[in-house]
């Protein structure tokens, strides 16, 4: 079951996918990528009819060969107006407004330092002002240095790797206990390796996820990428890993 359950992990990764503005993820067999818009087949349908997107919706394209092409906004050149005479008429004020720029959810370009956090299923990354970021939007951060970006979108795909171990050996492991009687005690022992991988998997990923926040946020404020990551004996005398930086 734990060879399965990799294998079909490793799956997912294999062909192209095209990552929309909207964080949307769509499976795909690109064709070309053309100057306005990018042409594709859906993976499950190879045979089917071809599609096509403008690049103005697409934040990345990930190939099959771990090779990525990141879409970034091009500046608009000023719609030219004729010379046209313009009336000004008062404008009325509207109760509630506030003349205050509001920021687009994506352009997080000011978000200053990055951090990660455990959530109930994955992690979720945060500024320093508490605002949490969407994948699209750490993506978009982390587009600019290939070596954070590597070491996320692994740590990333990691922690879900662990994550469902945990949950599918904890759930084998529950079962089994709570049925000692008719238990198997093969199955028991895949049921606690699962759990006990799924938990090393995870943490692992973790580290990697938050070695890739660091590279950021030295990159950032320019100081020199330091790190080391150990496993070995903790000082209350337990199992785990340490990321020093």
């Amino acid at each position: 079951m734990l060879t399965a359950l990799l294998c079909s992990a490793n799956a997912v990764w294999s062909q192209d996918v095209i990552v929309l503005k909207n964080t949307e993820e769509i499976k795909a067999l690109v064709q070309e990528v053309g100057l306005t818009d990018v042409k594709y087949k859906k993976y499950e349908n190879a045979s089917g009819p071809t599609y096509t997107l403008l690049k103005s919706d697409i934040f990345m394209i990930k190939y099959a060969n771990g090779e990525k092409d990141v879409f970034k906004d091009e500046p608009v050149a000023p719609a030219v107006t004729p010379n046209v005479p313009s009336v000004s008429t008062p404008e009325t004020p509207r109760k509630g407004l506030t003349d205050a720029y509001v920021a687009p959810a994506a352009d997080v370009s000011a978000s200053g330092a990055l951090k990660v956090e455990h959530a109930f299923f994955g992690v979720t990354v945060s500024n320093d002002q508490g605002r949490k970021l969407n994948n699209a939007e750490t993506l978009s951060l982390l587009g600019d240095i290939p070596d954070a970006l590597s070491l996320y979108q692994k740590g990333k795909r990691g922690v879900i790797i662990g994550d469902v171990c945990v949950i599918v050996g904890g759930f084998m492991l529950g079962w089994e206990l709570g049925d000692l009687k008719n238990s198997n005690s093969a199955t028991m022992t895949l049921s606690a390796g699962t759990f006990v991988f799924g938990i090393v998997y995870y943490y692992t990923s973790f580290s990697k996820i938050k070695k890739s926040l660091t590279i950021y946020n030295n990159t950032m404020a320019g100081r020199p990428n330091t790190y080391s990551l150990n496993f070995g004996l903790t000082p209350s005398g337990g199992i785990g890993l340490t990321l020093n930086f």
